[in-house]
């Protein structure tokens, strides 16, 4: 079974029009390319170095029809500005930007009382279903098991762990209090692997591994674009993947 593979009806899927942050950027380009070939995708605007969002700002507070969502995947300082500007215009963001700070996401949770905002520091399906997974894991395991967690990234990736790694970790420390801290997350940086993270549940009788390896960048987009389908069908509310698979999985 291929996880990755749409969850969206392509014969009852609406058009959407978004505004993308980070387009420069690795899944900037990944989301323009899946936009060529989606007729129901629109990305009607990209800001980055050369097209801050200052050149932008006027037009589409004047004009807030013009766009359904905003999709970030900029960087820190990008962000903040672009959680005011969602919230000025009364749209649904998607935050894919990692290594928020404590500030930034409490700037979200306040936005968030008044638009929907989905922050994911991973937008593929798969991941999403493993957060569940190695939840139940820790759950059940995790007085008699040894947990261990390891990321493997490109070399250009700045955060370490990946904000993944630290949502994993994060989720199971809410079941187990044995779970790994950030801490004591192992990270790798090699070549240009688009991502893997074990997760791997250790006795002296057995071992339980679950993990993630990312082939290509374009499942990221993919998810995102699900995502964003469904977000902007949401009432106003900080939402994460999690949110988005349960309504995935029941309909």
């Amino acid at each position: 079974m291929n996880h990755e593979s749409s969850i969206t009806d392509p014969v009852s899927t609406p058009s959407m029009r978004m505004i993308l942050a980070g387009s420069s950027g690795r899944m900037g380009h990944e989301l323009t390319s899946l936009a060529q070939t989606d007729p129901h995708l629109h990305i009607v605007a990209c800001i980055n170095s050369k097209s801050p969002l200052s050149c932008l700002k006027t037009q589409f507070l004047s004009d807030r029809d013009a766009f359904d969502i905003l999709v970030d995947f900029s960087d820190q300082v990008c962000t903040n500005d672009l959680i005011q500007f969602a919230d000025q215009c009364n749209k649904p963001m998607l935050v894919g930007t990692t290594g928020l700070t404590d500030s930034t996401m409490e700037k979200i949770r306040e936005s968030s009382t008044k638009i929907p905002i989905l922050v994911a520091s991973n937008t593929s399906t798969a991941i999403a279903l493993m957060h569940r997974l190695v939840e139940q894991a820790a759950s059940l395991l995790g007085s008699t098991h040894q947990i261990g967690l390891e990321e493997v990234h490109h070399v250009h990736k700045k955060d370490a762990p990946s904000g993944t790694a630290r949502s994993l970790a994060r989720s199971m420390r809410i079941h187990c209090s044995a779970a790994p801290s950030d801490d004591q997350v192992t990270s790798i940086r090699r070549d240009d692997v688009p991502g893997t993270h074990t997760v791997s549940f250790t006795s002296g009788e057995d071992q339980l591994v679950i993990q993630h390896s990312a082939m290509s960048r374009s499942l990221f987009a993919r998810g995102a674009i699900e995502m964003a389908r469904w977000l902007v069908r949401m009432p106003p509310g900080l939402y994460g993947p999690e949110d988005w698979l349960e309504q995935a999985m029941n309909p």
